[in-house]
């Protein structure tokens, strides 16, 4: 295959120009060259499969566990909110069978090629060999579906485990075979032509590449020694060039930005720097092409800085209040024209909140205000004022460090309360099963900070249980 047999399609002139000069380079050229292999990449890519939907997952579940007792219950005249929501979300204290999971968060290794000024993730020595990591992932896929576990693989940098992880034995291959959708978190550094292509070739769904800034000065800054700004817009483009070889929309990536005093007002010039990058896939509609918003392809995640050691760097209150007014004005102003030069309708047109651009304040209902939510911020308190009284995610999940330790969640691997047990020893759902009554304790000390993830899919649940509760009452008037 020649670099001018590559097509783009659904690029911007000046980003397509960039592709091109690219794919003509001499590593690309000899990857190219390489027809057999590409013609094997072609034909024996695996197809991502869809995940399972997390909040679905735990409230069928709760349902099949609980729901005839709350029926009767609201049948002999309960009428008691909290004590029918109380019944509704209980776990079973003695599990018949293993708990479905809707995601499985694996990190792989602790070793990473970069320095990130922020980053507070403890070092983990690695001891569990990739056949662990292989049951873990049997069993976390369990009965298997028509919608498969969501594995999110992380480090750490992961791709330093080379084919372990992305090759045609590795990792990856092997849960998507299985049936699991595939996320990687990367640093981009280190995918190179061929790598772009075998990430392809195993099934991978998404990447979410970090990326902090438009501007390459504080990029480097923030991850110093070294041009490390220009690698990470490489391994992007390579990811982008791979999928038009391949023929095939996927991975979609996504860029995990950490919010700091560094690149606070950046971030409506980095949402514009990624769109104009973005790749458009159009649908038909009305009689004519159209661009799909739910292909969210380099779609912006926020996640501002964490850790007690990185003060020094966090927004101030009134940075942080700045955030999410002036500064969001100006970031949804570029997506507004952005929909309108890439050709959607007026009456598709969605907010830039509605898009999934998420950040943590707006992505969930706060009992706080912003001056109070930005007071808190300021602190490194993201989520204390979005939390519930429960948490009903907890056991539909894994988190697993390198050293095999188990935990409920990704604030969990990050704060290291005692471990639920270790996969080297004992099997995930076992772990999961063995613990359950601990989470009525929760939310605890290691809760402030949940994820927005966590907490948008928490509070999604509760929305619907409470929803199912008010339904059965008013079934019985009828």
């Amino acid at each position: 295959m020649a670099p001018t047999d590559v097509t783009f399609r659904g690029f911007f002139p000046p980003h397509e120009a960039r592709l091109r000069t690219l794919v003509a380079s001499g590593e690309w050229k000899q990857v190219l060259s390489r027809r057999e292999w590409i013609r094997d990449v072609q034909t024996r890519a695996l197809r991502p499969p869809p995940a399972r939907i997390p909040a679905q997952t735990v409230v069928d579940q709760l349902l099949r566990f609980n729901g005839a007792r709350v029926r009767e219950m609201i049948g002999s005249g309960v009428r008691d909110r909290k004590a029918l929501l109380d019944a509704l979300s209980e776990w079973p204290r003695r599990w018949d069978g293993d708990p479905d999971l809707s995601f499985l968060g694996l990190t792989v290794t602790s070793d990473c090629n970069f320095r990130c000024i922020y980053c507070n993730k403890e070092r983990t020595e690695a001891q569990a060999p990739p056949e662990v990591w292989k049951r873990v992932i049997r069993e976390a896929v369990g009965k298997g579906g028509e919608r498969g576990v969501y594995i999110h693989f992380t480090g750490g940098e992961p791709l330093l485990m080379g084919d372990a992880l992305y090759g045609d034995d590795g990792l990856i291959r092997y849960a998507v075979e299985l049936g699991a959708a595939v996320n990687v978190n990367t640093n981009a550094s280190l995918i190179t032509p061929e790598v772009a292509l075998r990430l392809i070739k195993a099934g991978v769904s998404r990447l979410h590449i970090s990326l902090d800034t438009y501007d390459r000065d504080t990029q480097n800054r923030l991850i110093p020694s070294g041009e490390r700004f220009a690698r990470i817009l490489r391994g992007i483009a390579n990811v982008q060039i791979a999928r038009e070889v391949a023929g095939v929309d996927e991975p979609q990536v996504h860029v995990n930005c950490v919010l700091n005093r560094h690149n606070l007002t950046h971030l409506p010039d980095l949402l514009a720097f990624l769109l104009e990058r973005r790749k458009v896939r159009y649908r038909k509609g009305d009689g004519r092409a159209e661009p799909d918003l739910s292909y969210r392809d380099l779609l912006l995640h926020v996640i501002p800085v964490g850790g007690a050691e990185n003060a020094d760097i966090r927004p101030t209150d009134r940075e942080f209040r700045a955030f999410y007014t002036d500064i969001w004005k100006k970031a949804s102003a570029f997506w507004d024209d952005y929909q309108a030069r890439s050709g959607v309708s007026p009456e598709r047109r969605v907010d830039l909140k509605q898009y999934g651009f998420y950040t943590p304040y707006l992505r969930v209902e706060h009992r706080a205000g912003l001056d109070e939510y930005a007071q808190l911020a300021a602190r490194g308190i993201y989520s204390q004022t979005a939390l519930l009284d429960r948490c009903y995610l907890a056991p539909t999940q894994a988190f697993i460090l390198p050293d095999g330790s188990q935990h409920w969640c990704g604030a969990h691997t990050m704060s290291l309360p005692p471990a639920l047990g270790n996969v080297n020893e004992t099997g995930v759902c076992e772990n999961i099963k063995r613990h359950v009554s601990d989470l009525r304790a929760f939310p605890d000390g290691y809760c402030a900070n949940c994820p927005g993830a966590t907490l948008y899919i928490n509070c999604g649940v509760d929305q619907t249980l409470k929803k199912t509760i008010e339904k059965w009452i008013e079934e019985p008037e009828r």
